[in-house]
Order: structure tokens, then C-alpha cells, then sequence
């Protein structure tokens, strides 16, 4: 599931989060650069699609270490994944999904505080201040923000193409993001914490245009982010896979489509 950077990983913020005062007995750059990258490549890795099936991921609380490096402003917005995808594993106890009322008020609840974030300021230590992120880092964050909502609406509707109202609020969601996207400089390495949601988001799009014109977008980043790249060739198969079958559409549709073309998120 995960490369040989992320099993030293693992074993390194088990460490920090095990000893409340570690940050003052070792390099705190060094801890918080330990604590980022866990958090953004387990988050990857471990939630790469949505899965009504699967079981859920331990995902170790590190928040006392972020410094808004790995994952830019959007740290926050990344700690909510995991309770997306656990929200999508929710049974029902009635039918269909939509529909049932504890989900509704769930969905609301997740909705509310994704709407909810705000750009936090800049990490002020002992020793140093992070600078505030600059314009391109809040777009990709807001876009990642869009992500999560697209996402979310997914997980209320569960696999296959959304009901017909909730479809209206995902193009909606989507036509947004694409706004949002655009905007970014493509000499940005803000590019680079946008992979989990460059492949939510793509995994709804069904207008054989607006695919162009996203591949477009992203191939034309000038530092060409590979883990992009490689994103953007799973999803034109996906999109390809989703024109045959609706199963394979959104998010819910990339974990079916890894399992049918057994491939396996390695990130770090």
C-alpha cells in the first residue's frame, strides 16, 4: 500500500505522538516534517477513493506538529478525509441511501464543517514563522475544500451516478473547482499537494470536453509533478471504464476500477 518512505514513516509519528514533550528534545523541523508527510501520504494512500466496503485506517492525530509545509494552509481540510470515507461506509437503516434521515444529518454536519474552514494564520514557534501561503497555496486549498464537498455529496448518494439532485450539486460543486483550478500559476508547487483532489474531483467529470480540458490543465504544469501525471493516465482509463458502466463513476468508481485493473496507491 504504501513505498519504503512511508514505513519508516509510520514508526517515526508513533514516536512523536507517543511523548508529549518531543518537541523539545529533538530538531522541531525535523518532527514536524516527519508529522506532515505521514499525515498527507497515509491520507493518500489509504483514501484514495471511496469504499463502501472497506475498513477504516488507524490515522494517528499529529496536528500539534503541522507547520502547513506538506499539505500547504490545507492541513485541516485534510484531516477530514478520513471521516468522509467512514461516513461512506456508514450502513443505513433505511432505503435508498439518500434518503435515510440519520445520514441526511450527518451529511449536514461533515457539509457544515467543511464549509466552515478558514485560511489559517501562519505558524508562529519559538524559533521561527512559517509565511503566510501565498495566493496559489489558498486556491489549491480551496479547491481541495471542493474536493471534500464533491466527495462528500458521493458518499451520500453511494456508488453509480448520483440521483438527479444530488448530480445538480456535484456539477455545480464541479464547475467551482474548475474556476479554482484555473487560477493556479502552472509554475505553482502548490501542484503538488493537489493529488488527492485532482483525482476526486476528475472521477466525476463526465463531459468528454471538460476531460480534455482538465488533462490539459494539468499537463501543462512546468515542474510536472509526476504523482499528477500519473493521477491524470488512471483517470482517463477511469473515464473510459465509467462510459461503459456507471459503477466506475466518482469516487466510489476509482476504488472499483483499482480493483478491476489491480492497482495499488504507492505513494513514498
Amino acid at each position: 500500500m504504501e513505498g519504503a518512505v512511508m514505513r519508516h514513516m509510520l514508526p517515526c509519528s508513533t514516536l512523536l505522538v507517543s511523548h508529549n514533550n518531543l518537541l523539545t528534545t529533538v530538531d522541531e523541523h525535523c518532527a514536524c516534517f516527519i508529522a506532515e508527510q505521514y499525515m498527507f501520504i497515509h491520507v493518500v494512500n489509504h483514501y484514495f477513493g471511496l469504499d463502501s466496503n472497506g475498513s477504516t485506517s488507524h490515522f494517528l492525530d499529529l496536528s500539534s506538529y503541522y507547520h502547513d509545509r506538506s499539505s500547504s494552509c490545507a492541513h485541516a481540510l485534510f484531516e477530514m478525509i478520513p471521516r468522509i470515507a467512514t461516513f461512506a461506509r456508514r450502513a443505513t437503516e433505511t432505503y435508498p441511501r439518500h434518503l435515510d434521515p440519520g445520514i441526511i444529518e450527518e451529511f449536514h454536519t461533515i457539509e457544515q464543517e467543511i464549509l466552515s474552514w478558514e485560511v489559517p494564520e501562519p505558524v508562529d514557534t519559538r524559533t521561527y514563522a512559517w509565511p503566510a501561503p501565498d495566493k496559489d497555496e489558498i486556491t489549491a486549498a480551496l479547491f481541495t475544500q471542493m474536493a471534500l464537498i464533491i466527495t462528500l455529496q458521493c458518499a451520500l448518494n453511494g456508488p453509480g451516478i448520483p440521483k438527479p439532485y444530488i448530480k445538480r450539486q456535484v456539477d455545480a460543486s464541479l464547475c467551482e473547482a474548475n474556476l479554482l483550478l484555473k487560477q493556479i500559476s502552472s509554475s505553482s508547487m502548490a501542484w503538488a499537494m493537489l493529488l488527492w483532489p485532482l483525482a476526486h474531483i476528475g472521477s466525476c467529470i463526465t463531459s468528454q470536453t471538460e476531460q480534455e480540458d482538465y488533462v490539459s490543465m494539468i499537463l501543462g504544469i512546468e515542474d510536472k509533478v509526476r504523482g499528477c501525471a500519473v493521477s491524470i493516465s488512471v483517470l482517463v482509463r477511469l473515464w473510459e471504464a465509467a462510459r461503459e458502466d456507471e459503477r466506475y463513476y466518482g469516487p466510489f468508481g476509482i476504488q472499483e476500477f483499482m480493483k478491476r485493473e489491480q492497482i495499488t496507491p504507492c505513494m513514498g
